[in-house]
């Protein structure tokens, strides 16, 4: 199942992006992120090294295309949307602890570096795909459950919203 779903998002992704510099890019993401997620679903838990490698992949590949293409300005909108939006998660962590883990703090920082490469606008789809996906399954997560305080793993919606966003710029 899990080979089947990244052979499904690695040609999708491809078939989006051929012959683009930013490919890698979204190749690291993608399988980055299918690890991310089942690592999550069935552990709970976004372990950093996974994040942390998910974000550095994807600054070295940005950096890669932003040489290639002379995109500076698409790299420092990415860089700037992957920190400003790590810090607004963290602040919401410290200001909410039950609401997010560490995990999914940095997952929305590595996230937004990818979704800015295609700037502001690119910014907000993806955060709005993200976790407006990641809210419709905490709903049908609480109704299953009949509770509203229901948990759940939020990676893979997360991750989710954003590679369609990404498709879909």
């Amino acid at each position: 199942m899990a080979t089947a779903l990244a052979a499904a998002v690695l040609a999708v992704v491809a078939h989006q992006y051929v012959g683009s510099a930013s490919v890698l890019a979204w190749f690291w993401l993608s399988c980055t992120g299918i690890v991310l997620g089942l690592v999550d679903v069935r552990c709970r838990r976004l372990p950093h090294a996974g994040t942390v490698a998910m974000a550095v992949g994807g600054v070295a590949c940005l950096a890669g295309a932003a040489v290639i293409e002379s995109a500076w300005p698409r790299l420092m909108v990415a860089m700037l949307s992957g920190v400003g939006v790590y810090l607004v998660a963290a602040a919401v962590q410290l200001l909410a602890p039950g609401h997010t883990g560490g995990g999914d703090t940095a997952l929305y920082g590595a996230l937004a570096l990818y979704v800015g490469w295609f700037g502001w606008s690119g910014l907000a789809l993806g955060l709005l795909l993200a976790v407006g996906l990641t809210g419709v399954v905490g709903v049908f997560v609480g109704i299953a459950r009949r509770t509203a305080a229901a948990t759940f793993p939020a990676g893979p919606s997360l991750i989710t919203g954003a590679i369609t966003a990404i498709v879909l710029a």
